[in-house]
């Protein structure tokens, strides 16, 4: 047991030194990996990541070849895994220079229908799990992703309905997966004449927006705030203690349903 904490030990801190090397917003552009293939491993990008974003609390690479844009994200396991892999990843493309939807190409990916969205519990402060358990774990929300994802939504994609299958013709891929640490990978590669874009485009602006709408996670409306409880040693809340109560429980909601973004620009590699 010692050993398998002092691994994870490790990783956490391989992740986090790994994490204040990179930039906040990815500065190069980047030609994808030959034959890449878009099932939310990290693999064919050599686990190897060209930004992490602060905002988001996520590593990503955005690349082109000369038919598509790729977009890999990756998720350390934590509140913002569900967020990305419930809530939903989207990216915007925004090809008149601005930083405004006004007129952007957007993919959503996972894309759930109303009252449709899964859970994927996070690890406990303090949670240690065994190779074995890791792996098991991995496969059960694996399989989640197998049979609930089946959607992507999309704007502004021409002749293209808002939403559309993941196995569809209109040059539009997307696919997540977890790995034995509960950590997610999304995936996209998209047409560049999807996005509106050239193969000599000039620079364009993109966005990435963790938990977005529509459909994104949001606290349940049925829960409202805490009006009275009782302490620890049995005496009830005074109204201090009720409206500390509440502020404390705001916060870890702020956490769990935060919807958080960033722009950046790229130019697509020649």
């Amino acid at each position: 047991m010692k050993k398998i904490i002092a691994s994870l030990f490790a990783v956490l801190i391989f992740v986090s030194a790994y994490a204040q090397k990179l930039p906040n917003v990815q500065q190069v552009s980047l030609r994808a990996p030959a034959n890449v293939k878009v099932d939310g491993k990290a693999d064919d990008w050599g686990n190897k990541f060209q930004a992490y974003n602060t905002a988001t609390d996520v590593f990503y690479t955005i690349a082109n070849d000369d038919k598509k844009l790729y977009l890999i994200l990756y998720v350390p396991a934590g509140t913002v895994v569900n967020r990305a892999a419930v809530g939903g990843i989207r990216l915007m493309v925004q090809t008149n220079g601005s930083k405004s939807p006004q007129g952007a190409v957007l993919i959503k990916y996972p894309f759930f229908e109303k009252n449709k969205l899964i859970v994927y519990p996070v690890k406990k402060v303090g949670e240690v799990n065994t190779p074995a358990e890791g792996d098991s774990i991995m496969k059960v929300y694996n399989q989640k992703i197998a049979s609930n994802v089946k959607l992507i939504y999309t704007k502004g994609v021409a002749d293209t309905d808002s939403t559309i299958s993941i196995y569809n013709n209109k040059g539009i891929q997307a696919a997540g997966a977890f790995d034995q640490t509960r950590a997610y990978t999304c995936e996209m590669a998209i047409d560049l004449a999807a996005l509106g874009l050239l193969a000599d485009a000039r620079q364009f602006s993109y966005n990435i927006t963790i938990n977005a709408d529509p459909n994104k996670m949001s606290f349940p409306t049925i829960m409202g705030p805490i009006v009275s409880g009782t302490n620890a040693d049995g005496s009830k809340m005074n109204e201090a203690q009720v409206a500390a109560a509440n502020i404390s429980f705001q916060n870890k909601n702020n956490l769990i349903y935060a919807t958080t973004d960033f722009w950046g620009e790229y130019t697509l590699a020649k």
